[in-house]
């Protein structure tokens, strides 16, 4: 028997393995290598398609109308080559394209033909080709031809009533191009080339007679950059490499495995958690290249690969669990530039700071007292609400609320990134950093508002810094302001007031306007020691209008910490525990439960409590920069619905929510579930809102089970003697199931009901922990006791007061 499925747990495991960092330097900081040498060599290559399209659409008559496309593409290389003798190069290579991540941009053809639409998509088109070249000083000149094969799918929507078909097609034919290559040393070479690649025919039948015919040829021009391990470089040394670097290469893969068990739910809408169990996988491949132009100028450029679908089509709570899960799910990587951007470093002189090579960051040096300007397109998070505690959801925590200020809706697309401009001024004591970002045309919106100036995101941040337990103090004050086209929660409720029947999501469309959404962040970063941080984000925004861009949060309180393993000989190991508690807007709250969607989150009806959070990692370092983390979530009231996953109180055994902090908080769901020991659930009736006053009118009515359970019979139950049975029982249980989760060091059952205990056991393990730094662990420890304090009403330890900070958040 499941003993919490109200808690809705979500579980994951992330597997990042990190690429070496390898920079390289421009060709006239070395002297001119051959390119010469035998061997295998990987790469990636992104470039322009343009195809053309000849179909014939059986369908109430023959229809024969070439089309044509065009998109961008990025892909992978493999290959190997080897020298014949001091001129020549013969190899074999293969590759695999595909489409940019958005939808459009995977259609080779649609066309309408009478009452139905067809449409053809291309999801990846590889090639398997032999090459041969000629080679002077570091150039290669080269040719080569082979066999071209595409995967893709053919598919008939009827314009009105029907159902639609869809069927998955594979092409075979062949491609032929040329291209140039540059050695830069050190293994890595740059090219470029052109493609043809003609793929044949495919054949597709329908029902009622209906076929779809087509063949198909594309043109592609791109730009690869490879890498051949063992390579050897300018001093003759394995991948050896010149100082002063003016390119830079790094690479990061992340691949996610997560799920969660079933758990019960009175109903589920459009943008719910299924109640059954499910496990879901994501997977993102990253090239970080940054280029020195001239002094204090960085072009960074980041093409990446992103597959796979989140939890529920990534749709199901506030504060989503999977940060890598993007609002786009993929069946087939797609191909997106995730950063494209020119940084220029005005320095202002003074002291200076050392850099090393890392995600968007080229090494060298750079004075502390600097004015910095980007222009391009990143991530707004890139240059605010940063966190060195909690930041990044490839390398710590995972959910949305916690690696980012929840209710911080900032510009972005639906994988998160934007065109913009951003200027910081840096000072040893503190930063100032403005932004302004161009914002989706309509809500969680891929294109953007073309309207410069007149609509947009505008962010500023003050970062101030000072000294705390002998360590530096970060304290950024994050503001922002959207001005964009977006409907008002409660004009939405008017309209389907006066028009009954008009669904709340339709009426939010029809009240799209020029608006204003503003907001604030509190970021804390505070190390206690080099190896124990704590965090706390505290985030708000005005909640009258649809979410821009991020998720469906207008206040949010996170906090947390991060520990090094250098106490138990893993100093790469890291040990995470966050919280986040999220709240809705009165006019936010009010439109869902009327039956409106959000951008993450819409139940069809909603019994509103704050949605809580708790995670908790282990990050273990492998060998080869390899890192393999094990996480776990407990999510509380997703989607802010307090009806989905939560028993009804009524029967102590099953439909009764085991927590006498439940019992003390005054809310019962709007019906009883289904009630597993044979009783028969009945309504709830509001004199059952206070557990003194609990009468048969809220309980489920007796079944023959009751007594076999060690139950008292619910016409002997009154609210204290429930109270009392119901945590008797879950004491009794908790023992067997807490060593079943003994090994993960995170048991649901221990913490749900013996909540002081395991705080006991999580502080004296922390303070073993610490016991080597003296004076700081009186500090330590009173920080996570007051963490603790916080996270176990934010999970349910403890009863929270109802409407507490709701009234002056919004009114």
């Amino acid at each position: 028997m499941r003993l919490f499925p109200h808690l809705a747990p979500v579980s994951g495991l992330s597997l990042v393995l990190a690429l070496a960092i390898i920079p390289q330097a421009g060709a006239d900081e070395r002297p001119s290598q051959p390119a010469d040498g035998n061997g295998v060599y990987v790469g990636g290559f992104a470039g322009y398609s343009r195809g053309s399209v000849r179909p014939v659409i059986v369908d109430a008559g023959i229809t024969a109308v070439p089309g044509t496309y065009g998109n961008l593409t990025g892909g992978l290389i493999a290959g190997y080559r080897r020298m014949i003798g001091s001129r020549w190069v013969a190899g074999v290579e293969a590759d695999v394209a595909f489409p940019n991540y958005l939808d459009s941009d995977a259609i080779a053809h649609g066309q309408t033909v009478g009452a139905n639409r067809y449409v053809e998509r291309m999801n990846a088109v590889g090639t398997l080709r032999g090459r041969i070249g000629y080679v002077f000083g570091d150039w290669t000149l080269f040719g080569t031809g082979g066999l071209a094969w595409s995967i893709g799918r053919v598919s008939r929507t009827p314009l009105g009533a029907g159902t639609a078909e869809e069927h998955e097609r594979r092409r075979l034919g062949w491609a032929a191009g040329a291209g140039i290559e540059r050695a830069m040393g050190g293994g890595w070479a740059a090219r470029a080339e052109y493609l043809y690649t003609d793929l044949g025919a495919i054949d597709a039948a329908f029902a009622g007679g209906a076929r779809y015919r087509s063949t198909l040829g594309a043109h592609y021009v791109r730009l690869g950059l490879t890498y051949r391990p063992g390579a050897a470089g300018p001093e003759g040394i394995p991948n050896a490499l010149p100082d002063l670097p003016r390119v830079e290469v790094k690479g990061q893969t992340t691949l996610i495995y997560q799920g969660y068990p079933s758990f019960s739910a009175a109903y589920t809408g459009p943008n719910s958690f299924l109640p059954t169990s499910q496990i879901r996988q994501t997977w993102t491949g990253s090239l970080f290249i940054g280029v020195r132009l001239w002094e204090g100028a960085e072009l960074h450029y980041s093409p990446e690969l992103a597959q796979g679908f989140g939890l529920a089509g990534t749709f199901g709570a506030g504060g989503y669990p999977n940060g890598e899960a993007q609002k786009s799910s993929f069946l087939y990587p797609r191909y997106n530039t995730s950063r494209l951007y020119l940084r220029q470093t005005f320095g202002l002189g003074g002291p200076r700071e050392e850099l090393s090579s890392e995600w968007g960051q080229m090494s060298g040096s750079r004075d502390i007292s600097r004015v910095t300007v980007q222009v391009g397109k990143f991530s707004v998070k890139d240059m605010f609400d940063n966190n060195a505690y909690a930041q990044d959801s490839r390398t710590d925590f995972l959910n949305w609320s916690i690696w980012a200020g929840g209710a911080f809706d900032y510009p972005a697309d639906l994988v998160g990134l934007t065109y913009g401009a951003a200027a910081e001024l840096n000072q040893p004591n503190f930063a100032l950093r403005s932004g302004y970002f161009l914002i989706g045309s309509t809500p969680n919106a891929n294109h953007f508002d073309r309207a410069v100036f007149r609509r947009g995101g505008y962010v500023g941040e003050v970062e101030l810094r000072f000294q705390m337990f002998g360590q530096t103090t970060k304290l950024r004050l994050t503001g922002f302001v959207n001005h964009y086209l977006a409907g008002s929660y409660r004009e939405a409720l008017g309209l389907v007031a006066s028009n009954p029947g008009l669904d709340p999501t339709d009426a939010i469309t029809q009240t799209r306007r020029s608006r204003v959404k503003y907001g604030y962040v509190v970021n804390l970063e505070q190390p206690i020691t080099e190896d124990l941080g704590v965090f706390a984000r505290w985030s708000w925004n005005n909640g009258r209008t649809e979410i821009a861009a991020f998720t469906d949060i207008d206040a949010s309180f996170s906090g947390g910490l991060q520990l090094k393993g250098t106490v138990w000989n893993r100093p790469q190991d890291r040990i995470g525990l966050g919280f986040a508690i999220n709240q809705l807007s009165r006019d936010h709250r009010d439109y869902l439960a009327a039956g409106g969607l959000g951008i993450l989150v819409g139940d069809g009806q909603l019994t509103y409590r704050a949605e809580r959070v708790f995670e908790a990692f282990y990050s273990a370092a492998l060998p080869y920069n390899t890192t393999l983390t094990l996480n776990y979530q407990l999510l509380v009231n997703p989607a802010y619905n307090a009806d989905r996953g939560h028993w009804c109180r009524s029967c102590p055994r099953a439909c009764a929510l085991p927590s006498d902090a439940f019992l003390r908080s005054g809310w019962t769901p709007a019906k009883c579930a289904v009630c597993p020991v044979g009783g028969t659930p009945a309504a709830l009736h509001a004199d059952t809102v206070r557990p003194s006053r609990i009468s048969r009118k809220g309980l489920c009515q007796p079944g023959p089970d009751h007594r076999a359970t060690g139950w008292p019979h619910p016409d002997r139950l009154d609210g204290n003697s429930l109270q009392r049975s119901t945590e008797e029982r879950m004491r009794a249980t908790s023992l067997s199931s807490r060593i079943r989760f003994d090994r993960l060091s995170l048991s649901p059952v221990l913490w749900r009901s013996e909540p002081h205990v395991a705080a006991a056991v999580l502080q004296a393990s922390l303070a073993a922990l610490l016991a080597r730094h003296g004076g700081r662990v009186f500090w330590a420890l009173a920080l996570t006791h007051a963490i603790l304090s916080v996270v176990a009403p934010a999970i349910g330890f403890h009863t929270l007061p109802r409407d507490t900070i709701e009234g002056f958040l919004w009114g």
